[in-house]
Order: C-alpha cells, then sequence, then structure tokens
C-alpha cells in the first residue's frame, strides 16, 4: 500500500511534457504533443513543435489509442495535482514562516515511509527555504569534530532535495525522489580529524547497539585527509567519512555508537536516534 501512494504521487508530480507514442502500421513511431484529425489525415505535432500528417489507415490505432487514453489520464491527473497544490498554498497563506522546530526537531523517532501530502510538504518547504539549509543539516547533526558530522534521514533528504530545486529551479525528477524513499540504507556522513594526511587510511567504521556489531552495507573512507584552516597545526586535516547502514540491521528506538578504528587509534561518536526524524 505505501509504494502505492507513493507511485500515485510520483505520476501526480511528472510532467505532461513527454508526450505520448503514436504508432505506424508499417512499424514507425512518432512522439507526439498533440493530435488532430482533419478530413481522413491523422495530423500531429511533434516535441519541436513541427507537424506531420499520416492518412488515418496508415496509423495502427490499436496501439496508439491506449497510448493516447494515457495521456489523457495523466493530464486529468496532473490537473488535479495542481488543484491540490493549489488548496495547499491557499491554506498556507496567513500563517506565520514555519518554525525549523516544527519541522526538524520534533522527538518523535526516525519517519521512514511518508504521505504524498507530507513528501510534497518537506519538498515544497526545503524550496521556500532554501537558504536555511545549513540551519537543517545543523539540526540533523549529531557531533562537531571541525566540521559537523550529519545523519541524512530520509525527512532531511526530502527536504535538502526541495532546497537543490529552489537553488537551482530545476523540475522534479521522479526517479531521484523515488530513490530517497525506497533507499533501504540510512547514509551517515562522519567527520573526524587527524594529524598526518594518510592517519584514516584503510579504517574501518562500524555500529555497535548494546552487545550487537552492526557492520555498514557500505563505506568510503578518503585515503587522504583534506587540509583544515589550522594547517601545518593540530588538527591539520579532516576526512569527511561516508558510511551506510541498513535500516533492518538498526533498532531505531535505542541509542548506538558508531566506532572509527584503525590500529590503536579509536574514536567513538555516539547516537540517539530518537532525536532524528
Amino acid at each position: 500500500m505505501k509504494y502505492f501512494l507513493i507511485l500515485i504521487f510520483f505520476i501526480l508530480l511528472s510532467s505532461n511534457s513527454f508526450g505520448y507514442t503514436i504508432f505506424l502500421k508499417n512499424g514507425k513511431t512518432f512522439d507526439a504533443v498533440e493530435h488532430k484529425i482533419v478530413d481522413g489525415f491523422f495530423i500531429m505535432t511533434l516535441r519541436n513543435g513541427n507537424e506531420i500528417g499520416f492518412p488515418i489507415d496508415d496509423i495502427d490505432m490499436s496501439k496508439t489509442e491506449p497510448s493516447i487514453k494515457a495521456f489523457e489520464d495523466q493530464k486529468k491527473r496532473e490537473e488535479e495535482a495542481k488543484r491540490r497544490r493549489k488548496e495547499f498554498e491557499e491554506k498556507e497563506k496567513g500563517k506565520p514562516k514555519e518554525l525549523l522546530e516544527f519541522f526538524l526537531q520534533e522527538k518523535r523517532g526516525m519517519q521512514l515511509s511518508f504521505s504524498e501530502e507530507e513528501i510534497l510538504q518537506l519538498i515544497e518547504f526545503g524550496e521556500r527555504n532554501f537558504t536555511s539549509e545549513q540551519d537543517f543539516l545543523k539540526a540533523y547533526s549529531f557531533h562537531n569534530d571541525y566540521l559537523p558530522s550529519i545523519i541524512y534521514t530520509k525527512r532531511l533528504r526530502l527536504i535538502l532535495y526541495g532546497v537543490e530545486k529552489g537553488k537551482t529551479k530545476r523540475q522534479l525528477n521522479n526517479n531521484e525522489i523515488r530513490a530517497i524513499l525506497e533507499d533501504p540504507n540510512l547514509l551517515i556522513l562522519i567527520v573526524s580529524t587527524g594529524d598526518s594526511p594518510d592517519a584514516l587510511n584503510g579504517a574501518e567504521v562500524f555500529m555497535k547497539q548494546a552487545d550487537r556489531v552492526i557492520q555498514p552495507f557500505h563505506l568510503k573512507v578518503p585515503a587522504v585527509g583534506d587540509r583544515t584552516i589550522n594547517w601545518p597545526e593540530a588538527p591539520a586535516y579532516y576526512w569527511k567519512i561516508l558510511v551506510q547502514f541498513k535500516y533492518s540491521d538498526i533498532d531505531l528506538k535505542k541509542e548506538a555508537q558508531i566506532v572509527v578504528k584503525k590500529g590503536e587509534f579509536q574514536k567513538v561518536f555516539n547516537i540517539d536516534f530518537n532525536y532524528f526524524r
């Protein structure tokens, strides 16, 4: 049911600019955005605005009609999406500017599934407040060692998707949103410092919860650290470590420790998942 709702939401958001396919009986196809039938000719408007026509008998209607119907259904869904968006905007009028705490600092546990309305709200929230990106990241940070370490929950990633949309004015990409919603892994950025450029080369990273040790699904530790503004004084180098853990391996209602270890060096980062939605 969850994925059905998500799929419907993607359909609502998608643009009708993709057009539909006209099939000829000789096997050729054309991508059209509009068509009409005049005096026995099937005249279509292509993506580039050019018109081209064929006798109606040359059109394979058994394949073309379902494509046209799908396109028309799509337009109806888009109109409904626009109506809902307008209703949402009207509802938002007159309200004070949202407090970041409302979206970011509620202590209700991590959210893994979202309704259509929540998806739209979070993306639009990020788009409207794209200048507050650092505030969003700060709200999802759990340690600060030269730069903050950040837990990229699905909620934060949807907001940041809106931030990027607000910066670039680009259109929504259904596949990118789907990738966020269906990602089975929690992405975490860990920032750690050291005094030699290869101090963390080959380091291992794992999570501990109670007596369990959880290995990452994916791990990327730069072989060489970047210089800090303090270089050559300590801390001279820092590493941005990207690690992913499967949601199914983590108890999101409990605290955990992420351990960065190399030889005798060991650094522990404490996370209380209840604080991150």
